[in-house]
């Protein structure tokens, strides 16, 4: 079972995930939008957030970091 499979997020956490999720997801080529990249995208943001953060800029900023390390 994952390390992600015991959090539960708060309604408000999820809207600014997806949120997040979308910017990121537009700020990649269209090349890069494939469901696979959206789903590693969506993976480390819930690892993020998991692990406490919340600032939607932090988030995103991390984000587009880790992608650079696939």
């Amino acid at each position: 079972m994952s390390e992600l499979a015991f959090n539960i997020f708060d309604p408000k956490e999820i809207v600014r995930l997806k949120a997040v999720l979308n910017e990121v997801v537009l700020s990649l080529s269209k090349q890069q939008r494939s469901c696979e990249m959206q789903a590693s995208v969506a993976e480390q943001l819930l690892k993020l957030a998991a692990d406490g953060e919340k600032d939607p800029i932090r988030l995103k900023e991390r984000a587009l970091l880790a992608l650079r390390n696939i």
